[in-house]
């Protein structure tokens, strides 16, 4: 599933994907996606927790 999404944006993009930093940039998007999802979620948690002090 991850695969196909990945070839939509690529193919969004108007790229192959065939070329290796294409490729690199494919598989580095997704996690960095993730991990400021994930910051931000922490972020919302914690002023959450602030006022409910």
């Amino acid at each position: 599933m991850i695969r196909e999404r990945l070839l939509l944006v690529l193919y969004a993009l108007g790229t192959n994907g065939t070329d290796r930093e294409n490729q690199e940039v494919s598989m580095l998007a997704p996690h960095l996606l993730q991990s400021a999802l994930v910051f931000v979620d922490t972020v919302l948690v914690r002023a959450r927790r602030r006022r409910q002090r």
